[in-house]
Parts: structure tokens; C-alpha cells; sequence
């Protein structure tokens, strides 16, 4: 049986006061959890339609106005998985939710062809 994988985005979140933690982090610190973030992509590479990165700022642009606004995303990825659930079994030991204040948003990318 041929199992269709869907494309999930998932964005990595973090509250504004994890945000400054991580920013008065040592650099042995913040070494520390970017080498934990490359182990677990590594391990899963195999699902990871695209890696991501992270994302700066964000600006609002509707037909009234460009203006720079906030949210809590941090950076995102692309993972392949067969359901909703699939993709939370996957994103388990993702070092990113092991912060206090950080948390994930999983959303199916619907396919329009």
C-alpha cells in the first residue's frame, strides 16, 4: 500500500521573555542548544521536506499600510507526514519545545493542484 505524506509548516514560537532569555544566554549556552537543534534534525532528516531556518522580523501589508508588527514566530520547517498526528510523534524531543515559553504550530500545507 503506497502512503501519501503530506507537507506540514511548522512554526517554532517563542514568547517574548523566552526570546530575551535565549538572547542573555553565554555563548557556550546558546552552542549548546544549537547543537542539540542540529542532532535532531539530523535524526530527522528523512521527514524533513525542508530544514527551515530562522525568521526576523515581520512586516504587515495590507492595502491601507506597511507597518512593522510582532508575532512569537521564531524561525519554521517543512515536514513530510502521513496525519496531524504523524507529525506530533515526529516533533517529539524537538529541542525547541523543551524551552519554557517556546512552542510549536503545526499546519497542513494544502496542495491546490
Amino acid at each position: 500500500m503506497l502512503t501519501t505524506m503530506n507537507k506540514y509548516l511548522i512554526l517554532y514560537c517563542a514568547t517574548p521573555e523566552t526570546l530575551e532569555h535565549w538572547r542573555k544566554q553565554s555563548q557556550e549556552q546558546a552552542q549548546k542548544g544549537m547543537e542539540a537543534w542540529m542532532q535532531w534534525q539530523e535524526a530527522r532528516k528523512e521527514d524533513l521536506a525542508e530544514a527551515g531556518c530562522p525568521v526576523g522580523k515581520n512586516t504587515r501589508i495590507t492595502l491601507q499600510e506597511v507597518k512593522p508588527v510582532s508575532n512569537e514566530v521564531c524561525g519554521y520547517s517543512i515536514l513530510l507526514a502521513e496525519s496531524p498526528e504523524a507529525a506530533a510523534k515526529i516533533l517529539e524531543g524537538n529541542p525547541h519545545v523543551k524551552e519554557p515559553g517556546a512552542y510549536l504550530e503545526v499546519m497542513n500545507l494544502v496542495n491546490m493542484s
